[in-house]
């Protein structure tokens, strides 16, 4: 099959050397965002950043340009990245040593942003420790907003086509095999950090800066997209991710609080992160949509 991600060896062993370009390297996963070698330089840029986080000598084969595939082989026992043209998303064959260095990567970050946001939030006219309420109605909002997100979980890993269906097949052939390597409470350390971390930076940092600046619509707006930009990996993610921030940000609005945000944003993520791995069965191939 065209593009199938399980040919990775094959189509290595077939290519001679004059088809390398290691130049290329981890930005191969880049490649979709520009739609071509020819693509903004900036793009080149961050993937020789991303490349030295993430991998030993790394090194990648380019397809010829009439091919489906793309991919990058990472040495060092890190695992496979892939892209075709059919599947327009970030493919990872994770091995155990991918699997932890990606747990302490995620939380390092998430810790990061947290400590950013806060420091952010310290130059705001109202005090830092005011946005911490925790009120009967806060609580009773944030238990209630995390129904329409895991409703959209739920609609998304039963799609089988449509906008959702490249989310989907993200989840299940990337992150799903990612999440199994991991134990219970390594799902719940990055489900906390990612939400108290993100709500921090986003809406409680970025938001309300940008509130002074501009009013309250361009800032919620701003942020959402801004949130969804960093949440790249296909196009429907990102879109998905922004509305989610959208709606994360008109929770603090309403509550005048990151009590609610932040609850529902861990909560989800747990959710989210728990179904995914321990109770959600893949699609079968007789599930694909044909075209």
């Amino acid at each position: 099959m065209p593009g199938d991600f399980s040919r990775v060896s094959e189509i290595k062993r077939e290519q001679s050397p004059a088809s390398t370009t290691p130049r290329t390297r981890l930005g191969v996963w880049l490649y979709r965002m520009h739609r071509g070698p020819g693509g903004p330089g900036i793009l080149r840029a961050a993937a020789s950043a991303l490349e030295g986080c993430f991998c030993t000598n790394p090194g990648a084969t380019r397809m010829p340009r009439d091919s489906s595939f793309w991919f990058s082989q990472l040495p060092g026992h890190f695992g496979t990245l892939g892209i075709t043209h059919e599947r327009p998303w970030l493919m990872v064959n994770w091995t155990s040593t991918a699997s932890r260095r990606f747990f302490r990567v995620g939380c390092t970050i998430e810790l990061g942003l947290g400590i950013v946001g806060v420091l952010l939030m310290l130059g705001l006219d109202r005090p830092f420790f005011s946005w911490w309420a925790l009120e009967t109605n806060v609580l009773i909002v944030a238990t209630l907003s995390i129904i329409p997100l895991c409703a959209v979980l739920c609609l998304t890993l039963h799609s089988r086509s449509g906008p959702l269906h490249p989310i989907r097949r993200w989840l299940e052939e990337t992150l799903r095999p990612l999440l199994k390597e991991w134990r219970m409470w390594q799902i719940g350390c990055l489900s906390l950090l990612a939400g108290i971390g993100e709500e921090l930076f986003f809406r409680g940092a970025i938001q309300n800066w940008l509130q002074i600046w501009w009013g309250s619509a361009p800032a919620l707006i701003l942020t959402s997209i801004l949130f969804g930009a960093l949440h790249y990996v296909n196009l429907a993610y990102a879109l998905v991710s922004s509305l989610m921030a959208l709606f994360l940000g008109v929770l603090m609005l309403a509550t005048h609080s990151l009590v609610a945000p932040i609850l529902t944003h861990v909560s989800y993520d747990f959710f989210a992160l728990v179904y995914l791995s321990r109770f959600h069965q893949p699609q079968s191939p007789s599930d694909c949509p044909t075209s």
